[in-house]
């Protein structure tokens, strides 16, 4: 089955998501190599718990963020339908820089809040790739660390979407790269 790579990229209140835990307050996404398809989602938090250094880097505070948003499940099958419909019966493959963290969240979400993921049950690490494709070290594939042919010009401002946007086109980047 041919397969489309769906760059995501997540805010959160903290490390880990769940009631008494934390929050992904917000959803981004576009698809690797057509960056001009995206998602959006500013999201209700769950929780009211925070590490204030998750916070210090979208430079919102927990009272803004406590005031706005989508509810959970609503966010979550607004992204099943747009995951579904950008698909157009090609495989989706959750795609990430440093995906674990990101696909706990999205896994947690979509089964909590409407029990399926378009996605099945796997992503995609771009942090994983770059490292077999460069054959480095793992401490080698930080942002700060990654060779220049690769880095984006697009910013990386903490907003899921834009932060999506930039390692979507790191990855086509990658996917190009004929050493």
């Amino acid at each position: 089955m041919e397969e489309i790579l769906i760059s995501t990229d997540i805010e959160t209140t903290g490390p880990a998501p769940g009631p008494d835990l934390y929050s992904m307050y917000q959803l981004g996404s576009c698809v690797v190599g057509d960056p001009s398809q995206t998602f959006f989602a500013e999201i209700a938090l769950i929780s009211e718990r925070f590490i204030p250094e998750a916070l210090m880097a979208c430079g919102q505070t927990m009272d803004e963020l406590l005031r706005k948003g989508e509810q959970p499940p609503a966010a979550m099958l607004r992204y099943a339908t747009w995951v579904e419909k950008i698909a157009k019966g090609k495989k989706p493959v959750f795609t990430a820089f440093g995906a674990t963290f990101d696909w706990m969240f999205i896994e947690w979400y979509f089964q909590t809040f409407i029990g399926s993921n378009p996605f099945g049950h796997c992503g995609q690490d771009i942090k994983s790739y770059y490292q077999g494709m460069m054959k480095c070290g793992w401490d080698a594939t930080k942002l700060s660390k990654i060779d220049p042919r690769f880095l984006s010009d697009k910013p990386h401002t903490h907003n899921a979407l834009d932060d999506a946007i930039q390692q979507a086109d790191m990855f086509a980047k990658m996917l190009a790269y004929k050493p």
